[in-house]
C-alpha cells in the first residue's frame, strides 16, 4: 500500500493510520490511566499480528511515547480524523518512524523536529526499534524516495494512497 496525504483516499484507510492510531490510544491511556485504552490497543494490533509482535509493538510504541512526554510534557497534538488529516504531528510522527531505521538520519531528524523535539537522537532510537517491530508484525515501512511529498510504502496493507 503506498500512502499519500490526498483527502478521500485517508477516509478510506484505517490501515494507512496504524502509527497515529497506537500513539492516539496511548495518549488516551495516559489521560485517566484506564487500561481500557490499552487492552483496545493490543486487540487492534492482534488482528493485524500475532500476539506475541502485538505484545513487542505495544512496549516499543510505550517506550517512544515515554521519550515524547518526557520531551513534550503535553504530548503531541493529534487530531482526530478530519478532512485535513493526517494533522502536522500525525505526519511527522509517521514520517520519523518511517526513516528512523534509514542510514542518513536526517529525514528523521527533520520529522522529530517538526514535532518540536530538538534533543532527538534518543527518540529516534526508539522509532526505529519500532519501526522494526511493526515491520516483523507485517507492517513493513518503506519510503520510496527523500522528499515529504514522495510516496511511503506500508507492506500487507492493499488498497490506501496516501501521500505525506
Amino acid at each position: 500500500m503506498t500512502v499519500h496525504a490526498l483527502n478521500e483516499i485517508a477516509k478510506q484507510s484505517t490501515d494507512a493510520r496504524l502509527i497515529v492510531t497506537v500513539f492516539r490510544k496511548l495518549a488516551q491511556f495516559r489521560e485517566d490511566y484506564d487500561e481500557r485504552y490499552l487492552h483496545e490497543l493490543f486487540a487492534t494490533l492482534c488482528r493485524r499480528m500475532p500476539e506475541e509482535q502485538a505484545d513487542k509493538v505495544m512496549s516499543d510504541a510505550l517506550a517512544m511515547d515515554n521519550e515524547i512526554r518526557f520531551r513534550l510534557p503535553d504530548g503531541l497534538s493529534l487530531e482526530e480524523d478530519d478532512p485535513a488529516f493526517p494533522c502536522p504531528h500525525a505526519r511527522a510522527l509517521t514520517r520519523l518512524v518511517a526513516h528512523a531505521g534509514a542510514a542518513e538520519h536526517g529525514l528523521a531528524a527533520a520529522a522529530a523536529e517538526e514535532l518540536g523535539i530538538e534533543n532527538h537522537r534518543i527518540l529516534r532510537k526508539y522509532a526505529g526499534v519500532l519501526a522494526s517491530s511493526l515491520t516483523r508484525g507485517g507492517v513493513e515501512i518503506v519510503w520510496d524516495g527523500a522528499a515529504d511529498n514522495v510516496p511511503m510504502t506500508l507492506g500487507r496493507m492493499p488498497d490506501a494512497d496516501i501521500r505525506l
